[in-house]
């Protein structure tokens, strides 16, 4: 599924060179089309780098827990952990 997600990601990065590339900007058509393809899938793509950004502060957050045995710097990573967590719905205990 996360595949497909890149799929997007790249072709939005794609419409953003074309939108501003001056041989675009210069075809009203085209341009016209390039913004409704890259309004229709910017949604996705940003749901899909918050996404990344929760997983990857999870991977960090649980890392660091694993590694802390400190008690005052382990709550305060157990609660970053939980909040980190929490933003990754269907996410099961690993």
């Amino acid at each position: 599924m996360f595949e497909n997600l890149q799929v997007f990601e790249n072709r939005y990065e794609e419409l953003n060179l074309k939108l501003y590339d001056p041989q675009s900007a210069a075809d009203r058509e085209l341009y016209a089309a390039l913004m409704k393809e890259h309004k229709e899938i910017t949604p996705i793509v940003e749901a899909y780098r918050a996404y990344q950004g929760c997983v990857e502060s999870l991977a960090e957050a649980k890392e660091l827990l694993e590694e802390t045995s400190e008690k005052n710097y382990g709550s305060w990573l157990r609660k970053k952990f939980v909040k980190t967590r929490n933003c990754l719905p269907g996410w099961k205990n690993s």
